[in-house]
């Protein structure tokens, strides 16, 4: 909480003595002890861990909704696979608790379980608890959270329903001043994957709002997200009508040249192959960039 990091030496005297005294916690201070190392990016040791999972198995029952919702982000976020045990014994917990989610803890998990690579669809009951929900808390969704929540949809290739997505894009009008490039960035790149499903997807109104957010926040704008939304305008416009003005493609030229020297092979070629696909002419000055950077 106070933001400062232990020393090696400190973390490492404190693993032992959790290690030597076989620490006992409770729902709550599992969490919590997770959380913490998480916010720290602190690794456990093979042995806590595996303590830890052990003393989960045992408080699974006890679990509150944010204590449910803290441990899989926590998790996540330290890039720990937990096994199928765990998520048979955490799906049970969420069951339990749904009706105790608020709309950050909903988006958190399903951002953790996007991260962790975890197949929602073989955890049983886990979605149509998760859209119940969702439904019931959408309208207190902060920007970031409903950022978070489409990328999520996209990384696990969820086909999103129609009602999903009309309460996504009302929120989305409600909370676009409040989001910043990445969460732009991400929106439409999650949106993108996922008109590969579905077609026509977005409301005539979404690109208008968007494209005067992101033209507000374009000077901080990073190389993936430069190349995120580019690319994601190249998919989306197989199946819906884009237009991008030219005040977007000045201002999106003119960052690219600040953060050429941040972008990748990868994100070079998703920028030239998106001026393909929407047919646009790359200025000179774009052109000189490019170059210089993929040599």
């Amino acid at each position: 909480t106070l933001g400062h990091v232990p020393s090696d030496r400190i973390m490492q005297l404190w693993f032992q003595q959790a290690e030597r005294e076989n620490l006992k916690f409770d729902g709550m201070g599992l969490s919590i002890v997770m959380w913490a190392l998480a916010k720290l990016q602190i690794q456990p040791t093979d042995l806590f861990l595996e303590r830890w999972f052990g003393m989960f198995c045992e408080v699974s029952l006890t679990l509150k909704s944010q204590e449910t919702a803290n441990i899989i982000w926590a998790l996540a976020t330290l890039n720990i696979d937990p096994g199928g045990g765990f998520l048979a014994l955490w799906n049970d917990c969420f069951t339990r608790e749904a009706g105790n989610f608020n709309s950050q803890h909903l988006s958190n998990l399903l951002w953790a379980l996007a991260k962790l690579d975890i197949k929602v669809d073989e955890m049983t009951g886990f979605m149509p608890v998760w859209y119940e929900a969702f439904e019931r808390n959408h309208a207190s969704l902060k920007s970031q959270a409903l950022a978070n929540v489409l990328w999520s949809f996209a990384k696990l290739k969820i086909e999103p329903s129609r009602q999903f997505l009309d309460l996504w894009f009302d929120g989305f009008k409600r909370e676009w001043l409040h989001f910043n490039t990445q969460n732009l960035a991400n929106s439409l790149w999650a949106l993108a994957k996922l008109n590969t499903m579905s077609e026509r997807l977005l409301p005539e109104s979404f690109l208008d709002l968007w494209m005067d957010g992101f033209i507000r926040e374009l000077r901080n704008c990073n190389s993936q997200d430069l190349a995120n939304c580019l690319w994601a305008f190249a998919r989306i416009s197989t199946v819906e009508d884009v237009h991008i003005p030219d005040a977007f493609l000045k201002q999106w030229d003119r960052q690219f040249r600040v953060e050429s020297q941040f972008f990748n092979c990868q994100g070079l070629a998703n920028v030239m192959w998106a001026m393909g696909k929407l047919e646009l002419q790359p200025s000179p000055k774009f052109l000189d960039a490019w170059f210089a950077q993929f040599q």
